[in-house]
């Protein structure tokens, strides 16, 4: 299973468009940008664009260079044209959590606890604890097998 990707959250930073942005652009034109740090594809930032009507959208930015942004839209949002002058803001919102929730969820999934060893045959990357004993065993899935040793 791949890392999850967690967007940055630069702390309050907002700005105002510069220039119109047209649905289906890949770049944005903000006033200012030093406040939304150096977002990259591997550590891309979560920005919210809200019309002066209070229409949204969610953009992943995975680049800045001057004050012009690179994105794509992303939470399921359709695309939007914004004006001169909307907000582009960087908060927390229900996608930034959500993407927590799905990553701990995955761990969560990875580890198991039982008396002996494991039976079942999940997935590699699984992690089991045998606690039935006082010689306790972890083991680790891996190439479609378990491997052990010994912990306490």
């Amino acid at each position: 299973m791949p890392a999850t990707t967690f967007y940055t959250i630069p702390n309050n930073a907002s700005t105002v468009l510069l220039s119109p942005y047209t649905a289906g652009d890949s770049t944005i034109t903000v006033a200012d940008s030093s406040m939304f740090g150096s977002p990259s594809p591997t550590f891309p930032i979560r920005i919210t664009a809200t019309k002066a009507n209070g229409s949204r959208n969610h953009f992943s930015c995975t680049g800045i260079t001057g004050n012009v942004f690179n994105i794509s839209v992303i939470d399921g949002y359709t695309d939007i044209n914004l004006a001169v002058g909307d907000k582009i803001s960087c908060y927390p919102c229900r996608e930034s959590f959500g993407d927590i929730h799905v990553a701990v969820n995955n761990l969560e999934n990875k580890f198991s606890q039982g008396s002996g060893a494991p039976v079942s045959s999940p997935s590699d990357g699984t992690v089991y604890i045998d606690t039935g004993s006082t010689t306790k065993k972890l083991y680790v899935r891996a190439a479609g097998m378990w491997f052990s040793t010994v912990i306490s």
